[in-house]
């Protein structure tokens, strides 16, 4: 098990975002590109529908204003299929003057999304990362799918994420874990008969890390300045996990902090609540 990452998103605007010529069958005027802007996964970008061919892709390409260091690269809620669904990914420099597709620039050759599901749904999510951040302005991100394996034949994406990470030295504590909440209603009628009003599930997650050093809680208290109870943030259990991959990664706003606390003289110990959005 590779130690779990907390990851900083940089905030995108809709300026920053356009879909590249590699875009098959175009966008959906009603799912337009520039809906990746928004953190929640249900505004979603959608390809227009594949009307010929065996393949069709969709190409996202962010301009992030300046050679920026990121390592961490993830496009989350997508509905590529698990048969057929790839991913590609390019990052090039400012002196690129735009958007290149130079082998040069490719950091993840056309490979089948590393995160399968082990659940019923089929949240397809792809995640890259480096151990020395890159300096890049320029991300292109290719999903692409087959006719014969996706029953919708287009492609939706609701979020892609880059930014840095924080990686603590030491894990997350044992007991640390997930649970699902519903938000429906579920009340006992004077008759004994049992009222229910369904209602969406939410995955929260919380975590204990108790080893952090000074630099490290120092990096984490930046984040923490900057996200607040307000923005998200990427939680990632297990990057290097080969099943269950996308229930360990959460797209969520923080619930709760509790107070840091110094263990040791270098260590400190924080409690982290998350709830995902969906």
């Amino acid at each position: 098990m590779s130690n779990g990452l907390i990851v900083r998103p940089i905030p995108l605007s809709a300026a920053m975002i356009t879909a590249g010529t590699g875009t098959t069958f175009g966008m959906d005027a009603a799912f337009p590109i520039s809906a990746l802007a928004d953190v929640q996964p249900k505004v979603v970008a959608q390809t227009a529908v594949a009307t010929s061919g065996s393949g069709f892709s969709m190409q996202i390409n962010i301009d992030l204003g300046a050679d920026t260091a990121i390592d961490t690269i993830a496009a989350l809620f997508t509905n590529l299929s698990l048969a057929a669904g790839t991913w590609r990914l390019l990052a090039g420099p400012a002196s690129d003057g735009g958007f290149t597709l130079a082998g040069a620039n490719e950091i993840v050759a056309t490979t089948a999304l590393g995160m399968a599901p082990a659940t019923r749904e089929n949240r397809r999510f792809g995640l890259w990362t480096t151990a020395t951040p890159i300096s890049r302005r320029y991300i292109t991100i290719f999903l692409n799918d087959t006719r014969a394996a996706n029953a919708e034949q287009l492609i939706r994406i609701g979020v892609p994420v880059i930014g840095q990470r924080l990686a603590p030295t030491w894990n997350f504590e044992l007991g640390s874990g997930r649970k699902v909440e519903g938000q429906g209603i579920r009340r006992t009628l004077p008759g004994g008969e049992t009222h229910v009003e369904r209602g969406g599930r939410v995955p929260v997650w919380r975590a204990t890390w108790s080893n952090l050093s000074e630099a490290e809680m120092r990096q984490l208290w930046s984040i923490l300045l900057e996200v607040g109870e307000d923005d998200p943030l990427l939680l990632i259990e297990d990057p290097a996990a080969a099943t269950a991959q996308a229930e360990g990664m959460h797209w969520a706003l923080l619930e709760s902090t509790d107070f840091n606390e110094r263990l040791q003289l270098d260590k400190q110990r924080i409690n982290l609540l998350a709830r995902e959005l969906v």
